[in-house]
């Protein structure tokens, strides 16, 4: 029989009080990561992408080598990657969690995590 215990793990990690963490949980296969805003833009910026035209995933032709176009140098701003991600023409937002990233399979919870938290 487990105890309570048993069913959490610890995790230490060095707090820069001067960056912002993010806490992503992935439903689907059910990983749960903490990132600093640096690497979360990094990550989104490999598929999400921001011209003339507007935002959009970048997303390339499927018989294409690379399966992403490279993101514009200009995307710094994680505010405005996450609105986009959370309008309604691709999945709606879903609480309680104020972000998510949708992609085909499933979809990330993305929260603003303290050093309290």
């Amino acid at each position: 029989m487990r105890t309570q215990k048993e069913d959490f793990e610890e995790m230490e990690m060095p707090w820069c009080s001067d960056e912002n963490y993010y806490l992503i949980i992935n439903d689907d296969p059910g990983f749960i990561t903490i990132q600093n805003e640096k690497a979360l833009l990094a990550q989104l910026a490999q598929s999400v992408c921001y011209d003339d035209s507007g935002w959009h995933l970048c997303k390339s032709d499927w018989n294409s080598v690379d399966p992403y176009t490279t993101v514009e140098e200009n995307i710094k701003d994680l505010k405005k990657i996450m609105e986009w991600l959370n309008h309604d023409a691709w999945c709606g937002n879903r609480e309680p969690s104020p972000f998510f990233i949708c992609d085909e399979a499933a979809y990330n919870h993305i929260r603003r995590i303290t050093n309290n938290d």
